[in-house]
């Protein structure tokens, strides 16, 4: 997680191999877990990097429900494979 504490941002990123189901189920666990340190905080932010291509079978309700959970808290989630390059 990278906070930027200026402007109330909270970046949760994840690094997988293939997983994208795993990695969405982990990002909203911390989510649950920190909730509570993190309100005033917003916009949050999920990153999933993966080192190979996710399998399409494998994206489950997890994602949907991280997607839909980061657009509440003024997010959103991008993820991709190697590389994510963003300017904070």
């Amino acid at each position: 997680m990278f906070l930027i504490c200026e402007e109330k941002k909270v970046y949760f990123v994840e690094l997988k191999g293939s997983n994208l189901r795993q990695a969405a189920r982990q990002i909203n666990s911390s989510l649950d877990e920190l909730s509570e340190q993190l309100k005033g905080y917003q916009p949050v932010f999920g990153r999933i990097v993966l080192s190979k291509t996710p399998n399409p079978k494998l994206i489950g309700s997890e994602l949907v429900r991280l997607k839909k959970r980061l657009e509440k808290l003024g997010g959103n989630l991008k993820y991709n494979t190697r590389i994510i390059e963003e300017n904070l």
